[in-house]
């Protein structure tokens, strides 16, 4: 390959990121327009929500840019099918930013009420869905438009180890996560006082429901894996390069919507939040794409590259089906 060749290899790739990059731009002030319009849909006013929305805007212009990037990120790399694709994606928005979030507060309403008010929730489940059903399409289709070469589909999607594997791996993976909530809770986000104010007597209060609390907190964990799998299993890239696929997912759909000032929660008191929610999301998101992108015989394999099977000479056992 000559020098020319390597110049005009090297300038396609730079227009590349080029367009990349104003697509994300466009994406993100499209992803703010629609989160306003499924907002007036569900009755929800935001404007009432934030403290001087005029002076937030680039805050909240710059969590939009956050969440396009997480969002762009497995559009980009996906193998599936255009709609089937998009199809995914709007799920996994409203499972993540949406359904994750708010089922917390839903589960247990009872106990916030002198927080939030309860006719809030199901407009915010609301606005979650009728974003995730327009953002979705709009992103797959100005992002990756209908990709020529892809060709699978949700119903191809493997589990790719043996059924033991993958309940161990998913036990281990919802008693991590509960360890995480647990750890960042009380060491990270209760070390600031101004939460104890904020939230006065709430948590003695919900101390006969902290068994509850915690199966709950399991159960979010298999819906994250649920949600993250068929992600993991469609996407190209290296094992690292899908751990920083979820680990950004996870991170940035769950806990950016806290760096928005709002009229009902203290500055001090979100960031405490944030902090709780955006550490343990990433890291749970490497973990959760590390050990379900693939089967692993041994600790050694768990780093090591996927190695290239023969499956004409390799002998299966009943123990070691692959489950579809």
């Amino acid at each position: 390959m000559n020098k020319l060749e390597i110049s005009e290899k090297e300038s396609s790739h730079w227009r590349e990121n080029i367009k990349l990059m104003i697509k994300v731009i466009v994406l993100t002030f499209v992803f703010m327009i629609v989160m306003g319009i499924s907002s007036g849909v569900a009755g929800l006013n935001s404007a009432s929500l934030v403290e001087n929305a005029s002076q937030v805007m680039g805050i909240t212009l710059f969590v939009f840019f956050l969440q396009t990037i997480a969002l762009s990120y497995p559009i980009i790399k996906s193998n599936l099918k255009t709609w089937h694709l998009v199809l995914l994606v709007a799920v996994a928005y409203f499972g993540i930013a949406t359904f994750l979030v708010q089922i917390e507060t839903l589960v247990f309403l009872d106990y916030f009420t002198s927080i939030i008010n309860p006719e809030m929730i199901p407009q915010l489940f609301i606005q979650g869905a009728v974003t995730s059903i327009i953002i979705a399409p709009v992103a797959v289709l100005l992002l990756r438009g209908r990709k020529s070469d892809a060709n699978e589909t949700l119903q191809s999607v493997r589990l790719g180890m043996s059924k033991l594997q993958a309940l161990v791996k998913v036990s281990t993976l919802a008693v991590l996560f509960v360890i995480f909530y647990v750890f960042f809770g009380i060491f990270v986000a209760w070390q600031n006082p101004a939460l104890g104010e904020y939230y006065g007597d709430l948590i003695a209060k919900m101390a006969d429901v902290g068994t509850t609390m915690l199966l709950l907190q399991a159960g979010r964990a298999l819906v994250f894996i649920m949600l993250a799998f068929p992600i993991v299993k469609t996407s190209q890239g290296r094992t690292w390069e899908k751990a920083l696929m979820i680990g950004l997912l996870f991170c940035i759909l769950t806990a950016s919507n806290l760096l928005i000032p709002t009229s009902f929660m203290p500055g001090t008191v979100r960031m405490s939040h944030f902090t709780e929610i955006a550490i343990p999301g990433f890291i749970f998101g490497v973990l959760v794409a590390w050990l379900m992108n693939r089967s692993h015989s041994s600790i050694g394999d768990l780093f090591g590259r996927v190695k290239e099977v023969d499956f004409e000479k390799t002998v299966v056992t009943p123990e070691q089906v692959i489950i579809s």
